[in-house]
């Protein structure tokens, strides 16, 4: 387990993270929409999706809701992500299996290979949690749970290339954060909001990584049609897909 990641053990951060990131993010709602589109483009059907780092497994529901006779997993080590991801569930009358799990820990795999393999991997705001080197290891294991045909979407926090566009990045999205709380009805002083983001990104968003690395790190494990398929500043939804088992059809 990552120290950054034993950081969403603490009920209080993950508490603040869905009560105020969460839902700050800009163009949240098109993320996931394109998210289904590319499912649909990249998959010939989805039975069987997991939700990996699901916290309050928005991601995961949005895709069990574009094919309702699929089984879903959601899977998280957080205790407070899984009771939110509960509660979502329970309200759009869903049946999911909830799993505690974390796949900082090599052996995961275990855990879910048997309900597998799935047609549909989707993570959403989580591996950047794991240091580079990890997060290779972790699309290995993603691909190798995966049905021939299977895709993989990841929506994720990246590097910024520069630091001009790090500061503008961070600018843009504590501006956001304000505007959320605003709309709340909750008292919104950018210098407190700011100080907030940035200590937690300090200790939890240490560890993201380049886009066009994670990207070549796909590529290299044998991922197709990987790309990035929406970035806005360090927000990026990215991922590929497994071979078939047809020949020539991959590429159709």
């Amino acid at each position: 387990m990552t120290s950054s990641g034993k950081v969403w053990q603490d009920a209080r951060q993950a508490e603040s993270y869905l009560a105020h990131s969460r839902g700050a993010i800009p163009l949240a709602e098109e993320q996931l929409r394109l998210a289904v589109k590319i499912a649909e483009a990249m998959t010939t059907k989805v039975e069987r999706i997991l939700d990996l780092g699901c916290g309050d497994g928005v991601m995961g529901l949005t895709m069990k809701e574009r094919w309702p006779g699929a089984t879903l997993i959601l899977a998280d080590f957080s205790d407070t992500m899984l009771d939110a991801a509960r509660k979502r569930c329970t309200t759009a009358g869903v049946d999911a299996d909830i799993m505690m799990l974390d796949y900082s820990e090599p052996s995961w795999p275990g855990r879910v290979a048997g309900r597998g393999p799935f047609d549909l991997v989707v993570s959403g705001f989580s591996i950047h949690h794991q240091t580079g080197g990890r997060k290779e290891e972790v699309y290995g294991e993603v691909f190798g749970l995966l049905a021939p045909g299977g895709a993989f979407l990841n929506l994720d926090n990246v590097s910024s290339p520069t630091e001009k566009l790090a500061r503008f990045f961070e600018r843009d999205f504590v501006d956001a954060l304000v505007s959320g709380r605003v709309r709340r009805g909750l008292v919104a002083e950018r210098e407190a909001v700011f100080s907030e983001w940035w200590t937690r990104r300090q200790e939890d968003l240490s560890y993201c990584s380049p886009l066009e690395d994670q990207l070549g790190w796909l590529r290299k494990i044998g991922y197709l049609n990987v790309d990035c398929y929406f970035k806005y500043l360090e927000f990026a939804l990215f991922g590929g897909s497994k071979p078939t088992a047809e020949p020539g059809r991959d590429d159709k």
